[in-house]
């Protein structure tokens, strides 16, 4: 029996030859048989020592026979033969806690379903993602890809009957602070779900804690749930010191994984705050709007490659201290610039082209360990090629490198904002644009 497969409209069991590999039922919502496959996998690994023949069995038995959805997050998140026999082997006790749980997952198909019908009601246009629920190495506890809703039940259906002493110390804040995930795992596939009707991310820190924020509201708003990221509850106590501390770090990309989608918690001593600002952001938009529908409709449609509409969108949220163009603007002068270039003056036009270096001086020192150049506007066959770098001065206010210049040319390079200063912020982007003369 192929168990844990359902659909609103049958849900009964589908029988499948297990010596093949299952078919992909393209009526069916929610997939489970990876769940099964594995839990065999393991028992028969278990069952022997030999090295070998334990990477023979995961290989056969859990990724062969695997659903595409397995295909999909393996190679999402990097996962191999051997990674998962060196789980089973290391993480005895968690693999025998965490059985039980993944048995009842394989239960949720009809409650999936029903939660995912609920989206579609107020999501125009609604794409079908095919739900995936599989077991991984613990990178992620829902994520779409290829337009395929996956779950990983390893993290997706902890709670606090699971023990995960043995686990390494980067996953443990999962487990501390989602200890009910298999109570909400509907929640998180409409949360999943909602990306992927999403429009594409240009990532950026406002626009990817709008795009969480998004998923987060609407899938608790559709479900009628709270949500259970940790820093929703810490970002209601303190909305002005977290947003104060946002718009200090809004446009400084080196500030990005403090804010969402890591373990760093040096901000507040908690992770992934980012998801509360996107919410926050989202919530109130609502609250004023008069259409509840077309706020709904707004956020699920928002385009992240229009920076006008981002800004207009949070704008009326009133949420930040300044509007999104004064913050913006007020952002903009504090960043380092390019003072001078030493060997001449930019924009010559009849610079010696035995000129071997180039020496750019700074307004203020800048990090020694980050640095970055493109072509300019007239493309690659005018572009300043660095041959050779030399580096910053000591007092990290000048960089120098070398160059190859010919005769009657104009050169163009762009000094890009990968420059940055010893704080994190941004260089100013400048463009080099000279032309050489005829010796």
């Amino acid at each position: 029996m192929l168990a844990g497969q359902f659909c609103l409209a049958q849900q009964e069991r589908i029988p499948v030859d297990r010596e093949k590999k299952p078919v992909e039922y393209t009526t069916q919502e929610v997939n489970t048989w990876d769940i099964d496959n594995f839990w065999e996998a393991y028992d028969q690994i278990k069952a022997t020592k030999d090295t070998l023949e334990q990477l023979q069995i995961i290989q056969k038995v859990y990724i062969d026979r695997g659903s595409k959805g397995l295909k999909s997050i393996m190679a999402a998140r990097r996962y191999t033969a051997k990674g998962y026999v060196d789980a089973i082997r290391r993480y005895p006790a968690f693999w025998n806690s965490i059985r039980p749980n993944m048995e009842k997952a394989k239960t949720l198909g009809p409650e999936i379903e029903e939660a995912l019908s609920k989206l579609k009601m107020v999501c125009p246009n609604y794409k079908i993602l095919p739900a995936y629920l599989t077991v991984g190495l613990f990178r992620t506890n829902g994520t779409v890809r290829d337009q395929n809703l996956l779950i990983g039940c390893e993290m997706a259906a902890t709670n606090d009957q699971v023990d995960t002493h043995e686990l390494p110390e980067n996953v443990q804040y999962f487990y501390q602070n989602y200890k009910n995930s298999l109570n909400t795992m509907t929640l998180l596939c409409v949360h999943e779900c909602i990306h992927g009707q999403q429009k594409e991310l240009q990532e950026n820190l406002l626009n990817a804690c709008i795009y969480e924020g998004v998923a987060e509201f609407v899938s608790t708003h559709v479900m009628n749930m709270p949500s259970n990221v940790p820093a929703m509850a810490y970002g209601q106590m303190n909305t002005k010191k977290v947003f104060q501390r946002f718009e200090q770090d809004m446009f400084i990309p080196n500030r990005f994984y403090q804010w969402l989608w890591s373990a760093q918690t040096e901000i507040f001593g908690m992770r992934d705050m980012g998801y509360y600002i996107g919410y926050a952001i989202c919530e109130q938009y609502y609250k004023l709007a008069e259409d509840k529908q077309q706020a709904i409709y707004d956020m699920l449609n928002l385009d992240y490659s229009n920076e006008a509409a981002i800004e207009k969108f949070v704008d009326k949220t009133g949420l930040l201290s300044k509007s999104m163009k004064q913050l913006n603007q007020a952002f903009d002068k504090t960043r380092p610039t390019v003072t001078s270039i030493t060997q001449f003056k930019n924009g010559s036009q009849n610079v010696s082209p035995s000129i071997r270096q180039i020496t750019l001086n700074f307004s203020r020192p800048m990090d020694k360990g980050s640095r970055g150049f493109d072509y300019g506007p007239l493309g690659e066959s005018h572009v300043l090629s660095v041959k050779n770098v030399i580096g910053f001065s000591e007092d990290g206010k000048s960089f120098t490198y070398e160059v190859e210049l010919t005769p009657d040319k104009k050169w163009q390079v762009v000094v890009t904002d990968a420059f940055q200063d010893a704080s994190g912020i941004p260089l100013k982007p400048y463009t080099i644009e000279f032309t050489t003369g005829s010796k």
